[in-house]
């Protein structure tokens, strides 16, 4: 059954650009540093990202890839990716090499977007990737010299929309590719009370990798309402997550139970 209203994430967009403009979005940088701009800012970075993204001669429904942490630069890439039509496939960055280059031929990837951290890795890769990109400062200055693009493709809430193989089991990892919809409506339950109840007064700390089932869709969640984002940054420890729990005044925070208990027994220690 086809709706007249499509279920995308260019509606979740168009939320942030024109509902939410002056919420916050906070991210942990490489240097263990605070970043902080309003949905405003990082729609127009979106933009300007995807316009980017164009000029590589991608088509509907191309692979690009990522290798990154929760940082302002992967959520930069959720987006631009995806409401221009391509398939984002982000990659477990504790992947073995070996892993990593299965799961990119596997998948297809046009490009890689990888962290400074994994970019010695992404020279060491056998693949026919056509170009990788490292999400660094020289970045950023290439995204900032783009034109913002103005006009967005039409899509389908049945195409694809982000890609994520799994880890830790027997054979080669296994793909699953999320449509639109699905991003759509789970995002969706997760603002329900009876799930987590995500709000626009709430500060939301996604600890759960975005490499992982797509951080639970909280950031797409979390922007769909307009809830301030918290995004730990590359390898987030105890001491990290208290600071950014305190001073940016968390009220939702989500993570694997190690996390917590790592969590835990920091806090009973400063105690």
């Amino acid at each position: 059954m086809k709706y007249k209203f499509q279920l995308t994430l260019q509606d979740i967009f168009w939320r942030v650009e024109n509902l939410y403009k002056d919420k916050e979005i906070v991210g942990r940088n490489y240097e263990g540093k605070i970043e902080r701009y309003s949905y405003l800012d990082f729609a127009k970075r979106v933009r300007k990202l995807a316009s980017f993204l164009g000029s590589l001669e991608l088509k509907m429904g191309d692979r690009i890839a990522t290798l990154e942490w929760n940082t302002r630069s992967h959520l930069e890439m959720y987006f631009a990716s995806t409401i221009m039509g391509y398939v984002m496939h982000t990659i477990n960055v504790r992947f073995h090499l070996s892993e990593i280059e299965y799961v990119i031929n596997h998948f297809g990837d046009k490009y890689l977007f990888v962290s400074p951290e994994f970019s010695d890795i992404a020279k060491e890769l056998k693949s026919e990737l056509k170009g990788v990109f490292v999400l660094d400062k020289e970045f950023d200055k290439i995204i900032d010299s783009q034109k913002p693009i103005a006009e967005l493709p039409p899509l389908d809430e049945d195409q694809e929309a982000v890609a994520c193989y799994t880890s830790g089991t027997t054979g080669r990892s296994k793909g699953i590719v999320y449509t639109h919809r699905t991003i759509y409506l789970h995002s969706l339950a997760l603002l329900l009370k009876d799930v987590i109840g995500i709000t626009r007064d709430d500060a939301v700390l996604v600890v759960v990798p975005m490499f992982h089932i797509n951080g639970w869709d909280l950031p797409f969640a979390s922007l769909m309402i307009g809830a301030k984002l918290v995004l730990p940054g590359p390898r987030p420890k105890a001491r990290d997550l208290a600071e950014l729990i305190e001073k940016e005044k968390v009220t939702i925070a989500t993570g694997a139970p190690t996390v917590w208990i790592d969590f835990l027994d920091f806090i009973e220690r400063k105690i």
